[in-house]
C-alpha cells in the first residue's frame, strides 16, 4: 500500500527576501540603515553589523548606530567588541541615556559593578556611572540602585532609585525597593497594622504616587511574618496581619505567584496541608513547570493520607518551607530591546528567512530562525507546525511530535478549511465561549490535544503521519479522524485514514476512505474553480501541497483489489491513477503484471504487458532488473 511519509509532503514556500525593494527610495545610508535595523530586529546580528558599518562608512556621525552594533556584538557573545562600540557611542554622544542603560546591563552581567568606574577607566571610557551624571538612563539607575542595596550602601541605593523614578522607570518596582530598604533598617512601626496609616513618609508617598499596589502589601506581609517569628507574645495578632497582607496582594494581582506561594508555605508550616494544597495548586496554574512546588503539593497530599507512615513522611518532606521574596530580590534587570519595525512585519520576515534556508536544504539554519520567531511569539501555531515538519524530515520524532502538538495549543486557531466551514467553527466557538488553554505544558499530550486543541487541520494530519511511521496505528487513526471531524471534505485526511485502516487489515474501511478521498478531492477542485476557498486560511508559511490525493487513492485501491484477487477492478483503478499522473512508473508495473497474467489467453495482452513494462523502464522505475527479466521471458514465449 502507499506509505505515508513526511517526505511525501511537497512544500510550497512563499519567500520574502530582504532586498532593497523592501525600502522606499531614500539616501543611500538611510536605505542601508533601514535594512540593518530590520536585520537587527530579526536577530540576524552578523548581517546587521555588516550593514551598520556601511552606514558609518558613509556617515560617521550617525547617532545610535554604534550602540546598535554594540548590542549585536553582545548578542553574539563578543563582549569586548560590544564594549568598544558602546564606548565610541558615548564618546560621540555623551547624552545618550539608552547607551548608558545598555552599558550598565553589560557590567551587571559581567559582575563588574563593584569595580565599575575603575573598570571603565581601564577601558578608557569617557564617562562615569555616578548619580551626579545627568545623562544616565532610568534602567541604569535602577540597576545601580539594586547594586548598592545588595552591597548594603543604602543611602546611595536610595539616591539611584529616586533618580530612576524621576527618569520614568517603573515606579512600583522602585518604591518596592525603597520600602524594603526602610524595612531592612527597621524604620517602620511594626505595631501599626492598617498599611498606609501612621507609617513613614516613604510608604505614604508610594501609595500617593502608585495607589494600593499588591507589591506593597506583599512586602508588609513578609515583614510582619518575620516579626511574628521573633515575637511569641504578639504572634496571634501578627499572624492575622501577615496572612491578610498576602491575601490582599493576591486579590489585587490574581497571578501574583510569590503571594500565593507564601500563603501556601504559611499553611504548610502551620500544619494546614489542605489549605496549603489549594494555594500550591494556584501556583502551579500560574507556573506549570515549577517542579519544587509540585513536590511540596505532593507532600501536602501525602500528609492528608492517613494510611501513610508518618515517620517516612517526615524524612521525605520538609518540616518548614521558607517564604519567598524572589520578586523583591531578583527584579527584572534586562535591557529592553526596542524594535525599529512593526513586530508583525519582523515576525513574518523571520519566518520567510527560515523558509528560504529550508528551500535549499539548510534545515538547521531554518530551525534557528524559527526559534528566533518563537522569541517574538512563543505560541505561534504556524512556527510550531513548520518546526514539526522540518524535524519530521530530519527523522527526529520527539521534536516533531512536540512542536506539532504545540501548534494545537492556541485556542480558536483555524487552519486550512473553506470559508463556509470556518464560519461554522467560529459560531461554535463563540457559543461555547472557549477559554484560554490552562493545561500545563507537561500535561499537553496527544490525547489532551484531541480534546482541548484548536482547529489546525494540517497539524493533526502531520501527527497522524508521524504515528503511522512509528506504527502507532491507533493514534494515527484518531489523528486522521480528528482531521475529518474538523472538515469532512478534507481529501488527504480520508486518504491517510484509509492507509491507517489498511495497516491494521481493515480493508472495508480502507476502501471506503480511499473512495471518499477521490470524491472529496473532486468536490474541492470544483469549489476552487468557483472561488469558494480563501487563500489566507492557513496562517503559516509552510503551505503543504500533496500529489493529487485521488492519484494515490486510486493506486491504493488497485493494491487492495489485487490482494482480493479482483484483477479487473485493480486494473481499472491503476488506469485511473495514470490519467492523473501519467509520469509515475508504479502503475505501469502493476498493469504490466496484470496483462502478463492474462497473456496466456490472448496475444493482445502480451503486447500490452510488453508496452507497459517498457514504459516503466523508460520512466526509471526502481524494479529495473526484475522487469527486464519479465520482458525477456515474455518475448521467449511469443
Amino acid at each position: 500500500m502507499g506509505k505515508i511519509t513526511a517526505q511525501s509532503i511537497f512544500v510550497f514556500i512563499a519567500v520574502l527576501l530582504i532586498n532593497s525593494h523592501l525600502f522606499p527610495s531614500q539616501p543611500v545610508h538611510e536605505d542601508i540603515l533601514g535594512k540593518a535595523d530590520l536585520l537587527l530586529d530579526m536577530m540576524e546580528y552578523e548581517s546587521a553589523i555588516v550593514n551598520y558599518l556601511k552606514v558609518l562608512s558613509q556617515d560617521p556621525q550617525q547617532r545610535d548606530v554604534r550602540k546598535k552594533i554594540s548590542y549585536a556584538y553582545y548578542q553574539l557573545g563578543k563582549v569586548d567588541d560590544a564594549l568598544n562600540y558602546i564606548r565610541e557611542e558615548l564618546t560621540l554622544f555623551p547624552d545618550n541615556g539608552d547607551a548608558y542603560d545598555f552599558l550598565t546591563c553589560i557590567l551587571y552581567k559581567l559582575k563588574r559593578l563593584q569595580e565599575m568606574n575603575d573598570f571603565l577607566e581601564s577601558l578608557d571610557f569617557p564617562v562615569r556611572l555616578t548619580e551626579e551624571n545627568p545623562h544616565i538612563g532610568d534602567l541604569a539607575c535602577f540597576i545601580l540602585g539594586m547594586h548598592f542595596k545588595e552591597s548594603r550602601r543604602y543611602n546611595r541605593a536610595e539616591a539611584y532609585f529616586r533618580n530612576a523614578i524621576e527618569k520614568g522607570h517603573d515606579p512600583v518596582k522602585c518604591y518596592v525597593q525603597l520600602i524594603d530598604i526602610d524595612l531592612i533598617q527597621g524604620k517602620l512601626d511594626p505595631a501599626v497594622t492598617p498599611v498606609g496609616y501612621g507609617l513613614r513618609k516613604i510608604l505614604s508617598e508610594a501609595f500617593e504616587e502608585c495607589g494600593p499596589q499588591p507589591e506593597f502589601y506583599f512586602i508588609y506581609g513578609l515583614r510582619y511574618f518575620e516579626k511574628a517569628k521573633s515575637n511569641v507574645t504578639s504572634f496571634v495578632p501578627l499572624f492575622r496581619s501577615f496572612i491578610r497582607f498576602f491575601e490582599i496582594a493576591s486579590e489585587l494581582k490574581p497571578n501574583f505567584k510569590d503571594a500565593f506561594y507564601n500563603l501556601a508555605c504559611i499553611s504548610y508550616n502551620f500544619n494546614d496541608p489542605k489549605k496549603a494544597s489549594e494555594y500550591f495548586r494556584k501556583v502551579i496554574e500560574i507556573d506549570p513547570e515549577d517542579a519544587e512546588v509540585k513536590f511540596y503539593l505532593n507532600c501536602c497530599q501525602r500528609k492528608l493520607d492517613p494510611s501513610l507512615d508518618k515517620k517516612l513522611l517526615s524524612e521525605q518532606c520538609p518540616q518548614w518551607i521558607d517564604l519567598s521574596r524572589d520578586f523583591i530580590d531578583n527584579p527584572d534587570r534586562e535591557y529592553e530591546y526596542k524594535y525599529h519595525n512593526d513586530i508583525e512585519f519582523v515576525f513574518e520576515n523571520i519566518n520567510h528567512l527560515a523558509l528560504e534556508y529550508i528551500k535549499v536544504g539548510k534545515f538547521q539554519e531554518g530551525l534557528k530562525r524559527f526559534r528566533n520567531g518563537l522569541k517574538i511569539n512563543p505560541d505561534s501555531p504556524g512556527i510550531h507546525f513548520n518546526m514539526g515538519l522540518v524535524y519530521s524530515w530530519l527523522d527526529d520524532f520527539e521534536e516533531a511530535e512536540k512542536h506539532t502538538l504545540l501548534a494545537l495549543r492556541e485556542k480558536g486557531f483555524i487552519g486550512r478549511v473553506p470559508d463556509s466551514r470556518k464560519r461554522e467553527i467560529l459560531r461554535k466557538t463563540k457559543a461555547n465561549k472557549q477559554k484560554t488553554i490552562t493545561v500545563p505544558l507537561a500535561e499537553w499530550t496527544f490525547y489532551v490535544a484531541l480534546k482541548e486543541g484548536n482547529y489546525f487541520l494540517d497539524a493533526y494530519n502531520t501527527l497522524g503521519t508521524l504515528y503511522f511511521e512509528r506504527e502507532e496505528f491507533e493514534k494515527a487513526i484518531l489523528a486522521f479522524q480528528k482531521v475529518i471531524e474538523i472538515y469532512q471534505g478534507d481529501a488527504m485526511g480520508h486518504y491517510n485514514l484509509g492507509c491507517a485502516y489498511w495497516a491494521i487489515d481493515d480493508w472495508e474501511n480502507a476502501e471506503k476512505e480511499w473512495k471518499d478521498a477521490i470524491k472529496y478531492e473532486g468536490e474541492m477542485k470544483r469549489m476552487e474553480k468557483r472561488g469558494q476557498i480563501s487563500r489566507d486560511q492557513l496562517d503559516v508559511s509552510l503551505i503543504v501541497f500533496y500529489r493529487p490525493v485521488a492519484f494515490r487513492a486510486h493506486k491504493s485501491l488497485g493494491r487492495l483489489y489485487l490482494e482480493q484477487n479482483l484483477k479487473e477492478k485493480a486494473l481499472l483503478e491503476f488506469e485511473r491513477a495514470l490519467k492523473l499522473e501519467p509520469e509515475d512508473p508504479e502503475p505501469y508495473y502493476e498493469i504490466g503484471k496484470i496483462y502478463e497474467d492474462k497473456s496466456e489467453y490472448e496475444e493482445k495482452y502480451f503486447r500490452k504487458a510488453v508496452s507497459y513494462y517498457e514504459r516503466y523502464l523508460y520512466l526509471g522505475g526502481e524494479k529495473e532488473a526484475e522487469v527486464k527479466e519479465r520482458l525477456k521471458a515474455l518475448k521467449k514465449i511469443f
